[in-house]
């Protein structure tokens, strides 16, 4: 699912530092759109694991996206915020 795009750039986060080729202080990502929503995910569920994260025009509500002008397009994508299953 979704969830693991977040968990795996994590992973690789943890591993590059491990390795020694860079450390967090120097770490950093940058990410729009659909990537600005992966560096929201870093920010608030990994943030150690990065020295900087630069997230550009993220959709971040993800409770209301679906009343967004373009939202109803996405439920797809991301699932209905309404339905509890």
């Amino acid at each position: 699912g979704r969830h693991l795009v977040g968990e795996d750039f994590a992973a690789v986060a943890r591993d590059l530092a491990a390795r020694g080729i860079t450390t967090v202080e120097q770490l950093g990502a940058q990410g729009g759109s659909n990537g600005g929503l992966l560096m929201g995910i870093m920010l608030t569920q990994y943030p150690e694991l990065f020295g900087a994260l630069v997230c550009s025009v993220p959709l971040l509500d993800m409770k209301r996206f679906h009343l967004l002008l373009a939202g109803a397009s996405w439920v797809a994508e991301y699932g209905d915020p309404d339905d509890p299953d």
